[in-house]
């Protein structure tokens, strides 16, 4: 179960940052290129989870 949670907070929180870029892109607002280099580096992190038995 905790590694169901912490995969769907790290898929959320991509989601989330890509939506916020797009937002800023759709109003012309400066500054979302830095939004999508840390949507970047979000994606290319890798997550490890070790489950306790």
């Amino acid at each position: 179960m905790k590694s169901i949670l912490i995969l769907f907070f790290y898929f959320l929180s991509i989601i989330a940052v890509t939506g916020c870029a797009t937002f800023l892109m759709y109003h012309n607002i400066n500054g979302w290129g830095w939004i999508i280099f840390i949507d970047v580096l979000l994606a290319l992190m890798t997550v490890k989870v070790k489950e306790e038995k």
